[in-house]
């Protein structure tokens, strides 16, 4: 998918550009929302793979991470509210070009189906736990976590997919922002709050 390529693209230019930027290219993450969090994820997998400078943090929102979610059918009955197994079906077919589920898929395609997690970046990932994406999401965490990458998972009970964004207002929302902010902070300063 054209879209890993793109962020790489970016990535190296903001590495390449960093001292005219007055930017510390040593002191960068890298995060998406849903299907951005997603490419977020893979965009680490290829860095890491790369050498040289690595994010010091990747920090994903209800990250779209595994295209398997997508062949279960038997999710399409669940009634999520936001993005349904159907919606998730189309999104994976679109980017992968082929069936989600099927055995090989093209290289950083696909966060979840990378074997070993060791060396990647700490990782702060947030999700609704009445949204489609939770069990992926949970299991990613849980999998970092045993290849000895610092992870953070924050499931918020009750919350749909990017409800973040899209009741941004109300204090649910606001304090999980905060408190991911405040992760994030912490990675890029090295210090933690007072």
């Amino acid at each position: 998918p054209a879209a890993v390529d793109d962020s790489y693209a970016a990535w190296t230019w903001l590495q390449q550009a960093a001292t005219q930027l007055q930017i510390d290219k040593t002191c960068v993450a890298v995060g998406g929302q849903s299907a951005g969090g997603g490419l977020a994820a893979s965009l680490v997998q290829r860095i890491h793979d790369a050498g040289g400078v690595q994010p010091v943090a990747q920090w994903l929102f209800c990250p779209m991470l595994d295209d398997r979610t997508a062949a279960r059918t038997e999710l399409d009955a669940l009634k999520h509210k936001i993005w349904n197994n159907r919606l998730n079906r189309i999104g994976w077919r679109a980017f992968l070009g082929t069936e989600p589920g099927v055995e090989t898929v093209p290289e950083y395609a696909v966060p979840a189906r990378r074997n070993d997690l060791r060396g990647l970046p700490p990782t702060w990932i947030g999700v609704g736990d009445i949204e489609l994406f939770f069990d992926e999401d949970r299991t990613y965490a849980d999998r970092l976590k045993a290849a000895g990458v610092d992870c953070a998972l924050d499931v918020v009970s009750g919350a749909p997919h990017g409800f973040e964004s899209i009741a941004a207002r109300t204090k649910l929302a606001q304090a999980y922002v905060s408190r991911s902010r405040e992760w994030l902070r912490e990675k890029l300063t090295g210090s933690p709050s007072s």
